[in-house]
């Protein structure tokens, strides 16, 4: 009676391991909060559950999900230091990635990677990525190689840039910026590059919300008239603003 017993509870454990309404059915990523990584996550997850394990038993079973397997993969692309897997019956899978809050794409050489807001480069992204994020873009003037997982920036630096190109898109809408210029060796200065050609350098050891403000007034109310001549802002004294017309 016990082998027969023992047959059902086998057969019921492979019915479980193969049943359809037991199988991934939906991917959810969360703690990246950049759409294009998002996806890509999800498709490598997706990926990873298409092979099954010790070669017969299904790999999408939600039984069965391997957290090895899935940050096996996502380091294909990303660089990813904790990952936290959850299960909602009957077939939700949400991978969480905790502590990576996408801010800014980095831009070194001809290299485009995505910056999480403690400086450290996650994605490896192509030209065609970026053309559908809304993400400020930050260009490092040195030629250094970056991999993923390169520590670039600290987190006061992101947060710096992530405030001041907020406050910029909020007060100054109408004047699109194209690019945030960054030199190690000038630090804490940077130059918030316009599409317009022209500049202006802010620097972190001042409130970036007074900073734009500052260039706000002054394109109100001293060059409204010859902004079409303007070259550069310097924004990193406070009221004391200076300017260049070409």
């Amino acid at each position: 009676l016990w082998v027969f017993g023992a047959i059902v509870f086998v057969g019921m454990c492979f019915g479980a391991l193969f049943a359809p309404w037991l199988q991934v059915q939906n991917i959810i990523v969360t703690g990246v909060h950049a759409k294009t990584a998002e996806l890509r996550i999800r498709e490598l997850v997706a990926q990873a559950l298409e092979t099954p394990h010790f070669g017969f038993l299904p790999g999408k079973s939600i039984l069965l999900v391997s957290k090895l397997r899935i940050k096996q993969a996502l380091a294909q692309e990303f660089y990813v230091e904790q990952l936290q897997v959850s299960r909602a019956w009957p077939n939700v899978l949400r991978v969480t990635i905790p502590h990576q809050v996408v801010v800014a794409v980095w831009q070194a050489n001809d290299k485009f990677f995505l910056i999480d807001n403690r400086g450290v480069l996650v994605q490896e992204i192509s030209l065609v990525d970026l053309q559908s994020l809304a993400l400020p873009i930050v260009v490092e003037s040195t030629k250094e190689e970056h991999k993923l997982g390169d520590h670039v920036s600290t987190n006061v630096m992101v947060e710096f840039i992530n405030q001041v190109v907020s406050d910029w898109r909020k007060e100054l809408p109408a004047r699109e910026l194209a690019r945030v210029m960054y030199d190690s060796t000038a630090w804490p200065t940077l130059e918030l590059q316009l599409k317009a050609g022209w500049y202006v350098k802010v620097t972190a050891q001042a409130g970036s919300t007074v900073q734009v403000q500052a260039v706000k007034r002054l394109l109100l109310e001293k060059i409204r008239n010859d902004e079409d001549k303007l070259l550069y802002i310097d924004a990193r004294f406070g009221s004391q603003v200076s300017y260049k017309l070409r």
